[in-house]
């Protein structure tokens, strides 16, 4: 195998590395977004409780959707973030440090700079960071929104 052969087979495994993780976080979102529909689906199916239950017993049922929302986002939120910063490393391990001087994996092959980037469109546009909010960004909406509706459900207990 030559240098070039050689290269390509440390890019594919970098890529690997890369899309696998990728693949997580995909997956965590979409877990996250199916347990919250099923959430926010049983709340508001519990505002149209009738008479039949206490005001109390409801209010208790919804603050423990809320805590569960709430508890699942940040969740999401740290898991989808370890991702990104496992991305980011290897990512880095192929660019390599230059602040640090240090050499990367694409620095050691000349034909590897040929090669299209890890992560992103590879052209450094910042494609990759907004990429990341679509998928931290949801979890901290997800959070407010069951945050209000705490709030609202106490304020209306209080009142």
């Amino acid at each position: 195998m030559d240098e070039r052969e050689y290269a390509l087979e440390v890019y594919k495994a970098f890529r690997e590395k890369v899309a696998h993780e990728d693949g997580l976080v995909g997956q965590r979102t979409i877990w996250f977004v199916t347990f919250q529909a099923l959430l926010f689906t049983s709340f508001a199916l519990l505002t149209q409780a009738d008479d039949r239950f206490e005001v109390g017993i409801i209010a208790a049922i919804m603050t423990v959707f809320g805590v569960l929302g709430i508890s699942s986002a940040v969740v999401t939120w740290f898991s989808v973030r370890a991702a990104y910063e496992s991305i980011e490393a290897t990512a880095q391990k192929w660019r390599g440090d230059t602040d640090a001087g240090v050499v990367g994996v694409m620095q050691e092959f000349g034909g590897a700079k040929l090669l299209p980037g890890l992560i992103g469109d590879g052209l450094d546009s910042g494609t990759e960071v907004r990429g990341r909010y679509t998928a931290l960004g949801p979890p901290v909406l997800v959070t407010l929104a069951w945050a209000v509706m705490m709030v609202i459900i106490w304020c209306e207990l209080a009142g």
